[in-house]
């Protein structure tokens, strides 16, 4: 399950865009996406929620096309998000990327286990 969302996501596109500033700026190179979750371990994830973005089409072509020749230079690596945290990294990256606080009172991103933590109660 990447989302899931119990109530009318209007006020919550709203709460972001006033948060984040977002724009429709059709020359911002940006994506915006969601700080990662914490990893089985209980160590935080440096690399952020990658299911989930926002940006304009137009202007962040370049930023998919960068994660992809991420992914594409490092094909070893197992996950996209390897080559996102990688790319973050990237001092001559193009590519701007906000991340977004998760606010567990607006939007969750449960894990399997979270879910069968939650069906088992």
């Amino acid at each position: 399950v990447d989302i899931v969302f119990g109530n009318s996501v209007q006020p919550f596109f709203q709460h972001l865009e006033k948060v984040y500033s977002i724009t429709g700026d059709p020359s911002a190179p940006r994506l915006y996406m969601f700080e990662g979750t914490a990893w089985p371990n209980g160590t935080a994830n440096e690399v952020p929620q990658g299911g989930q973005m926002i940006m304009n089409r137009g202007a962040s072509q370049i930023c998919l096309e960068e994660w992809r020749q991420a992914i594409i230079k490092y094909p070893k690596r197992k996950f996209d998000q390897d080559a996102l945290k990688l790319l973050i990294h990237d001092p001559n990256r193009k590519c701007e990327f906000i991340i977004m606080k998760r606010e567990d009172r607006i939007i969750q991103f449960p894990a399997l286990r979270d879910i069968k933590k939650r069906y088992d109660a």
